[in-house]
């Protein structure tokens, strides 16, 4: 009888290439990965504390959060999935979050000197959700450009949207009726419109959507280059106070 009655372990199938490309969909989501020290290294940031990283150390890959917590050693995609949902749910209570790697991302950290992916990480919060209107005290013409941005990757926008802005902005140039008409042609926001009236002082920023929602962004959408957080959360409180506003206001 042969001795060896066993065929040879299969080896690991898992490429450099099939993580990157499963990666990449869920950067689209708004999770925050990037490429570590070397090139078959990737470290998704989960909160302000905890890392997981994804790493091969020459013989095989493996996936740990926090200080080597909840290490796996996946073999395929699907040992790569559920050794990353495993990982970030574990990094996640650790600082009382409870984080599910499979959904959406309901808040994201924009990042200094990153301005294109904090682009696509407001469209990802804004989902399949409709812009019905902004409250910005410095939304201008820079403003209008960078949602224009927005809705190229993806987000869509209320023929109807409303926008209000302050007078400083409207008596500055910085927002123009001109480039306001033009931008809502080219949205085909035919009952679009932007208001303007006074303010002082710090103004809280918020872009209503559709299904009860608020995004509530910490910059401006005039620059979005800063390290600033961004959440979706109830609309309940903000859609009367920005009916309110938008009442008061004065049409461009």
């Amino acid at each position: 009888m042969s001795s060896n009655q066993f065929p040879d372990y299969p080896k690991p199938s898992l490429s450099r290439e099939n993580v990157v490309n499963y990666l990449l969909p869920f950067k689209n989501k708004g999770w925050d990965i990037y490429q570590g020290s070397h090139p078959e290294e990737f470290i998704i940031k989960v909160t302000n504390r905890w890392n997981v990283s994804i790493a091969h150390d020459g013989h095989r890959w493996i996936v740990f959060g926090g200080n080597s917590w909840a290490t796996s050693y996946p073999e395929n995609l699907l040992g790569l999935e559920e050794a990353i949902k495993s990982a970030i749910q574990f990094v996640g209570s650790q600082d009382g979050e409870i984080l599910n790697w499979s959904e959406s991302l309901r808040s994201v950290r924009l990042n200094s000197g990153e301005p294109a992916t904090n682009l696509n990480k407001l469209a990802s919060l804004i989902g399949t959700s409709v812009i019905e209107a902004v409250l910005d005290v410095y939304l201008d013409n820079q403003a209008l450009t960078n949602i224009l941005d927005i809705q190229s990757l993806g987000a869509k926008i209320s023929p109807n949207v409303r926008m209000i802005t302050s007078t400083k902005k409207v008596t500055d140039s910085k927002l123009t009726k001109n480039y306001v008409n033009q931008f809502l042609s080219q949205l085909h926001c035919a009952s679009g419109e932007v208001r303007y009236k006074a303010y002082t002082g710090h103004q809280r920023r918020f872009i209503l959507l559709s299904g009860g929602q608020s995004l509530i962004i910490g910059p401006s959408l005039n620059h979005l280059s800063v390290n600033e957080a961004a959440h979706i959360e109830s609309s309940s409180s903000d859609i009367p106070f920005f009916d309110a506003e938008w009442h008061s206001a004065t049409p461009l």
